[in-house]
């Protein structure tokens, strides 16, 4: 059987299978029993289609068949439907009064939808604790941890792995003020070289030749 490998999950298991082939049992019997003394007819029919219908879904649910893995939880719901279902027809449509034997299953019934449901928590809480979500967002998507961006993924097989994550590649943005800057510099050298050039002398120190006109004028 396919029981989980925890030892909630397989009591949850075993007590699906039993209370599954109990209230089973009972329809599967009581529509015998009943088709001896009158033959076919609708409620029997219901009976039958009840109690196969209970051991078809418990063998989806639990046989260990890996092309029914996928359908364990679309199987474990439809269980638990039907055995609503069960309930409310026996409360509308058995006669009255009830018999012990229709307590019991209704009982077994009740217990097994208990079961169900636990059982779908504690897949789902299993499901959570193996892969647990480790990337926490950050200003790029991704927190860095240990200096390092780790993407955490569920490989192909199934089980949780991290790689390094890497920024894709970009191409390095085409800088558009590059060409205003070259214009900007070489009005400045021209102006720079321009500035020295004092009736028609290039002056390459103006300090030098303020002192020399100075001196000059001192003279004449």
């Amino acid at each position: 059987m396919a029981f989980s490998r925890t030892p909630v999950g397989l009591g949850l298991g075993v007590g699906i299978l039993l209370l599954t082939l109990a209230t089973a049992s009972i329809h599967l019997y009581l529509a015998l029993t009943a088709f001896t003394f009158m033959g076919l007819n609708f409620g029997i029919m219901l009976f039958i289609f009840n109690g196969l219908g209970y051991l078809g879904l418990l063998a989806a649910l639990q046989l260990p068949i890996p092309q029914l893995a996928r359908f364990r939880s679309a199987a474990r719901w439809a269980l638990i439907i039907l055995a609503a279902l069960t309930i409310v027809l026996f409360f509308l449509m058995a006669p009255k009064p009830y018999t012990i034997v229709g307590y019991v299953d209704k009982a077994i019934e009740v217990a097994l939808i208990a079961l169900l449901l636990a059982d779908a928590y504690n897949g789902a809480l299993l499901a959570f604790r193996r892969y647990p979500v480790r990337a926490r967002q950050g200003r790029d998507g991704r927190e860095p941890v240990n200096g390092q961006n780790v993407l955490t993924n569920v490989s192909s097989s199934g089980s949780p792995s991290s790689r390094p994550y890497q920024r894709p590649h970009q191409p390095a943005e085409r800088s558009h003020s590059r060409p205003l800057e070259k214009a900007v510099g070489d009005v400045f050298g021209r102006s720079s070289t321009t500035s020295h050039l004092v009736w028609g002398r290039v002056i390459p120190d103006i300090l030098a030749f303020c002192r020399e006109l100075v001196a000059a004028l001192a003279e004449g």
